[in-house]
């Protein structure tokens, strides 16, 4: 990961592929760099970001460049607060967001513009999640990360210095996220899963209006029929924790993802969207895998999440962490199949944050809580944080029934999880 953003925090989405940079894959690279203990590299990151990436309206970069209002990618703001936050957590350090307050301010409040939304709520735009463009909608993607980041935003008010705007903040995140799920008219859900995208005109969007293939033999060309469901950006809420990965509607989204499993292939991984609205090669996609992997694994699908691992680390490139963005299975390698940084991030983040289960909540608590696959032999984890260490020693699978920090047994909250607040400096902790 260090070695995929350069000293001054630039960071190629594709340094094989694309040749430019976006909010979203630089925040999401850096989020797993942190997790990894690569504080300066994330550090790097978010000052590339804040100084070069965002202009002073709060837009945000886009390939390189900034793209018509209709057009730009919501979710962005949420990448970059979410990981400004677990920045905050993880190091100690909130000095970049008291520099940066006035951007951040921006950036925050730009989706909440009445040009974006409408009186559900929602956001909308004619760009989806995977950059392609249709007519205007709303996109399953782009509710969940500007709610994470409207809820991150408000846990970082003080460091804004904006608690006069956190309870608004708390409640638009409210109100997005029941719109979404309860809308009578335009909900994010139907017949009880999610969905990637509802028309502004109330219909399920399911099928690309305005896109075309990339090359004369892809299926965006050459098949009839074409349909956006299921897609893998659907697993971003449950794997985000934005609605809960037990309820019905998560567990029949998870099922609904398991048709890009090998759709036109037979080695494993998940493809982003649905095959027939490919514009390039079919093939599965290594951070969308993730994606669903995480999802899984919160949902106690460890089944399904231990076969995504297993492909993650078999796949071309997976055993060094080293992924491309896409695994062909018509082409020969070529440009549009290059290597990516997201998914070595997206693999530190499920190893400390799902796996391992350490995560923070609010007000900066660290919360631990592991989540092992069944049988699995003892665990021990090395993680820097903050100005110390966080030595994580786990003997068996299943729910923690006795927790040991620095020495002293500590009682569990009533979910099962180990609770410490948010001045606890370090030191070892056992899990059994």
């Amino acid at each position: 990961l260090p070695g995929m953003v350069a000293a001054d925090g630039t960071m190629d989405a594709g340094p094989f592929e694309y040749g430019a940079q976006w909010v979203r894959d630089t925040s999401c690279t850096a989020l797993g760099a942190l997790h990894a203990g690569h504080f300066e590299t994330a550090r790097a990151a978010l000052e590339r970001i804040l100084t070069k990436m965002i202009s002073r309206d709060g837009a945000t970069m886009i390939a390189g460049g900034f793209d018509k209002p209709d057009m730009e990618q919501f979710d962005q703001m949420g990448e970059l607060l979410h990981l400004l936050r677990a920045y905050r957590d993880w190091t100690g350090d909130d000095s970049l967001i008291r520099e940066h307050r006035e951007l951040l301010l921006a950036l925050v409040e730009r989706p909440l513009r009445p040009e974006f939304r409408d009186d559900s709520g929602l956001v909308h735009n004619r760009r989806e999640f995977w950059e392609r463009w249709f007519t205007d909608a709303y996109e399953l993607a782009y509710q969940t990360y500007v709610i994470l980041g409207l809820r991150d935003a408000a846990e970082l008010a003080p460091a804004l210095g904006a608690t006069d705007r956190a309870a608004r903040w708390r409640g638009e995140a409210d109100r997005m996220l029941q719109a979404g799920l309860h809308h009578p008219t335009r909900a994010l859900v139907d017949r009880g899963r999610l969905i990637k995208r509802r028309k502004v005109t109330g219909e399920v969007a399911t099928y690309p209006d305005a896109f075309k293939g990339f090359q004369p033999d892809a299926p965006m060309n050459t098949e009839q029929h074409h349909s956006l469901l299921p897609d893998a950006s659907m697993a971003l809420p449950i794997a985000l924790g934005v609605i809960d990965p037990h309820s019905d509607v998560a567990l029949r989204t998870l099922d609904d993802l398991e048709e890009l499993w090998n759709t036109r292939w037979s080695d494993g991984g998940y493809d982003r969207y649905h095959t027939s609205t490919q514009p390039d090669q079919p093939g599965p996609w290594p951070f969308a895998t993730t994606f669903i992997l995480r999802a899984q694994h919160d949902a106690g699908l460890f089944e399904r999440s231990r076969r995504s691992l297993e492909w993650l680390n078999t796949c071309p490139g997976g055993r060094a962490g080293f992924f491309f963005e896409e695994i062909p299975s018509i082409r020969s390698l070529n440009k549009s199949c290059g290597l990516v940084c997201w998914t070595s991030g997206e693999i530190a983040l499920f190893v400390v944050r799902h796996y391992l289960g350490v995560r923070f909540g609010p007000g900066g608590e660290l919360i631990i809580k592991p989540a092992l696959y069944p049988g699995s032999p003892e665990v021990k984890a090395d993680l820097r944080f903050r100005q110390e260490r966080l030595h994580l020693q786990i003997r068996g699978s299943g729910p923690v029934h006795r927790a040991v920090v620095n020495g002293a047994v500590v009682k569990l909250s009533p979910d099962g999880a180990v609770r410490l607040a948010n001045d606890f400096v370090g030191g070892s902790i056992l899990l059994e």
